[in-house]
């Protein structure tokens, strides 16, 4: 949720901003900090047609309103909408109204001339109660572009998506329905995006009186929604914070629930189609042999494509060797990934890798499989590094093998260079730097498996 002045001016917001420990996976609230980026020279010309077409409707002031996920993350999304040689631009924003309560998001869409000159061609209204543009996505049917575009109503577990077409030179409302959550993703493989709506409705008969399904729509040439299948969601559930796209080990495309229960405990689910009927492959019901209780873990960190063959991989925390007797706040975790398997028909989670997630400092490092139950890790926050050292049941702390700091590109001679430290990667106003301990040789620590080892990642 956080990409809208994408990662590079995230991680420097962060750094410049929050001490940060290695068990910590508190939501952090980052987005507050964040301004909205400048605009670039382009932009400023369509603001100002903006201005030009609301005229004196505007002079409380115009606010340009950011979707928080997705591809598109800018206020201005321009897109090919009438087919027509020239793009158009769809503007989210506000106007500042002292008259009613609410100020409600609009689309205006302005369509570039061939002299390069912007005008607005369409002005509309969004969702009654709209706070936020959660995210936007396009999708071409039949040669006619539709826009689908969702938006967070009192919070941003209760949301409203809209399918638009832009036809007869306006923006017009083809199909709109509420959920708890929504994606556009081909999950059938017919290579034509599909709309999947997470819903919610009280049901007594079910485990905390919910009714939580998964709904699967083809988006027709009409703009509407036809509904294709539904399946059965985890009602113990109370939110899905992240929907991520991607595919099983079977090469099926997938998509996995990132579901809150309680306060910060997660689960994961798996959607994916055999032809046209959707499965959820972690949940069968409340009576069924379910995966997803493997999934239960506190804390934030989202599933995700670890080495990039497009498998998403589950995490899983689990508390370090040494940490069992110790207090709660001095414990620190590593993260298991597991891939979703089918094995004799049946599904099953396999594991992957093993890592140490720097969930604040947007890290991974993975362990090598030989340093699995040879190591565990203690994280220093005054210095915002992270220390692997050898360990055994029976000895206990052995020597240093590998430290990883986070440094301020300001700080960064001081802090890592002049005390021995090497770079690992230099991220703007954020650099890491590491260094091999005494039990380096031991275990084949050389800076070529540091490097390929350490995953620079938003994890949160």
């Amino acid at each position: 949720m956080l990409v809208r002045m994408g990662l590079r001016l995230l991680l420097a917001a962060v750094a410049a901003v929050i001490a940060l420990g290695g068990c910590a996976y508190d939501q952090t609230g980052i987005d507050a900090l964040l301004k909205p980026p400048k605009l670039s020279d382009e932009q400023s010309r369509i603001y100002t047609a903006l201005e030009a077409s609301l005229g004196a409707s505007a002079k409380g002031g115009i606010k340009l309103v950011y979707p928080r996920k997705g591809s598109y993350t800018s206020a201005f999304v321009k897109n090919n909408l009438d087919g027509e040689s020239t793009a158009e631009t769809v503007v989210f924003y506000e106007v500042a109204n002292s008259a009613t309560a609410t100020i409600p998001i609009r689309i205006n869409v302005l369509d570039q001339q061939q002299n390069g000159e912007w005008i607005s061609v369409s002005d509309v209204a969004t969702v009654a109660g709209a706070s936020e543009v959660e995210k936007v996505s396009f999708v071409s049917i039949q040669q006619q572009v539709y826009m689908v575009a969702g938006f967070n109503l009192a919070t941003t577990a209760e949301k409203a998506v809209v399918i638009y077409c832009f036809e007869e030179g306006m923006l017009k409302e083809k199909y709109s329905a509420k959920c708890a959550n929504f994606e556009v993703l081909d999950l059938n493989g017919d290579r034509n995006p599909e709309l999947l709506l997470i819903t919610s409705q009280q049901d007594e008969s079910l485990p905390n009186n919910r009714l939580v399904t998964a709904e699967l729509r083809r988006i027709t040439s009409h703009g509407s929604a036809l509904l294709l299948s539904s399946v059965l969601l985890d009602p113990t559930v109370t939110a899905y914070r992240n929907l991520v796209g991607g595919k099983l080990a079977d090469g099926r495309p997938a998509l996995y629930l990132d579901g809150l229960r309680g306060a910060n405990y997660y689960v994961t689910e798996v959607l994916a189609c055999r032809g046209n009927r959707l499965e959820n492959l972690m949940y069968q019901g409340p009576e069924g042999e379910n995966l997803v209780e493997q999934t239960l873990r506190a804390g934030g960190v989202q599933p995700m494509d670890l080495n990039g063959d497009g498998v998403v991989e589950i995490p899983v925390r689990v508390l370090a060797p040494g940490y069992e007797d110790s207090e709660m706040h001095q414990q620190e975790y590593l993260t298991l990934w597991y891939v979703y398997r089918e094995h004799a028909g049946r599904g099953e989670l396999s594991l992957s890798s093993t890592s140490y997630a720097a969930g604040t400092l947007n890290y991974l490092f993975i362990l090598p499989k030989s340093w699995v139950d040879r190591v565990s890790m203690e994280y220093i926050s005054t210095d915002r590094e992270l220390v692997l050292y050898e360990f055994t049941p029976e000895a206990g702390r052995g020597q240093d093998v590998l430290a990883i700091r986070a440094v301020d590109n300001a700080d960064y001679q001081r802090e890592a260079a002049e005390k021995g430290y090497s770079l690992l990667k230099d991220y703007g106003q954020m650099m890491y730097a590491y260094k091999l301990g005494p039990g380096a040789a031991a275990l084949g620590a050389t800076p070529d498996l540091v490097q390929a080892n350490f995953i620079l990642q938003k994890l949160q």
